[in-house]
């Protein structure tokens, strides 16, 4: 019980400091959380191929970070779909496609394949690496078999804020 209040008081604080801007976000240097929702909030600020999706389903199945991080970061999410009017979810492809979100495509050889989601995107987020003060990952948004694109954020801590670069662009 003490360590969930504990949580929570550092979640509140956390929240009560922070904040955004396009490309730099200034938040506590020690956060590899705050590295990924510095690239996670360039994403969704340079994206403009978001038409019609009401739902953002994350896959942080390959992020590497603190168990307290990755509360922060779930819930600073959870508040930027909620900013941008878009339901939050956290879910991997094969859970999408088990709560029939993902359409289904049939091969000729009666097998399935992921075809689309109709109504949303699936951001997957993976750790490339991490140093002091630099966080490499790869992120990616999927709406369909061909509709995705990524690329590699590198997120530097430099005079007091996270800085962005984006390396790498692919599309299908």
């Amino acid at each position: 019980m003490m360590k969930k209040i504990l949580l929570f008081l550092i979640l509140t604080i956390s929240l009560s400091i922070t904040s955004c801007t396009t490309n730099t976000t200034t938040f506590e240097q020690d956060s590899y959380a705050n590295a990924y929702l510095s690239s996670i909030e360039y994403m969704f600020n340079s994206d403009d191929r978001d038409d019609g999706v009401s739902i953002l389903a994350f896959d942080y199945s390959n992020v590497e970070i603190e168990e307290t991080e990755m509360a922060f970061l779930k819930s600073r999410i959870q508040e930027l779909c909620d900013e941008r009017e878009q339901t939050y979810l956290e879910a991997t492809m094969d859970e999408l496609i088990q709560m029939e979100y993902i359409e289904l495509y049939e091969l000729e050889n009666g097998t399935f394949i992921p075809n689309a989601f109709p109504d949303g995107a699936l951001i997957r987020i993976s750790t490339v690496s991490t140093e002091e003060n630099v966080v490499v990952a790869d992120m990616s948004i999927w709406r369909g078999s061909l509709s995705a694109y990524g690329s590699t954020y590198t997120t530097t801590y430099t005079d007091g804020s996270w800085e962005v670069t984006v390396d790498g662009f692919w599309i299908s």
